[in-house]
């Protein structure tokens, strides 16, 4: 830990990269650890089920009622994590959110001033997993000035996260991503956020080398080449230039 802190301490930039401990001090409980909501089932069901999109299609009353039982948290507080936030806010750090709950994500943009990043989420509104973002999410990321890096991983591409062995990542793919998030929050906010270092199974983008058949499939979604520039690597490269 001292070694730590004083490499926080000597370090010129910091990017902070918040995970769901970030809400548990204010009495919002961390959902994927060993008791958390996603460790359980509820009347034979999981959680990630529950909150699946198909589900919600099938049973929305089911859905809203375990949504307001068990991750709503209206009495929850500003906690230490959030004073340091605005601290790490004046040292121009970035706060990256692809690893936050909901609420985490919206005490970010309520408490934050500055602009972040979701290094590594795709859209919910094609993926409906808990870590890909809602538009409402996508629309205040892209106000705030803020950049989301394309996953590459199945489940936060493909329809059905709930079966993950039925999920595909392909260019393809990733691309619609690409472009909803484009028709939602503006091409200026999209980049690679890949994962390659956290993900498994097969995806079509093994390595960077592949990265060719992904412009490909952007043009092909309606991206012009500064676009599909942009969503490479010049679109991260002024966000870092700018905020750090």
């Amino acid at each position: 830990m001292n070694a730590l802190s004083e490499a926080l301490q000597g370090a010129r930039r910091i990017v902070f990269f918040g995970g769901a401990g970030v809400s548990v001090p204010s009495g919002i409980p961390d959902f994927r650890g060993e008791n958390g909501l996603y460790a359980k089932e509820y009347d034979g069901l999981t959680a990630e089920m529950l909150l699946s999109h198909s589900f919600f299609c099938l049973h929305p009353d089911i859905f809203y009622d375990f949504y307001k039982k068990h991750m709503l948290y209206p009495n929850a507080k500003p906690n230490i994590v959030h004073v340091r936030l605005a601290e790490m806010e004046r040292m121009h750090m970035i706060v990256d959110v692809s690893h936050l709950s909901d609420k985490g994500f919206w005490d970010i943009v309520e408490h934050g001033t500055r602009p972040f990043a979701a290094s590594h989420s795709n859209c919910r509104a094609l993926a409906p997993h808990t870590r890909n973002l809602t538009d409402e999410m996508i629309r205040a990321l892209s106000e705030r000035g803020g950049i989301a890096g394309l996953n590459y991983y199945a489940p936060f591409l493909d329809a059905d996260p709930t079966h993950p062995e039925r999920c595909r990542s392909t260019v393809e793919l990733i691309a619609k991503h690409a472009a909803h998030y484009k028709q939602v929050g503006g091409a200026q906010m999209i980049a690679l956020g890949s994962d390659f270092d956290g993900i498994d199974g097969p995806h079509q983008l093994e390595n960077a080398a592949f990265l060719p058949l992904l412009a490909d499939a952007l043009r092909k979604e309606g991206f012009t080449e500064d676009e599909v520039e942009g969503v490479c690597f010049r679109n991260a490269m002024r966000f870092f230039e700018e905020n750090l």
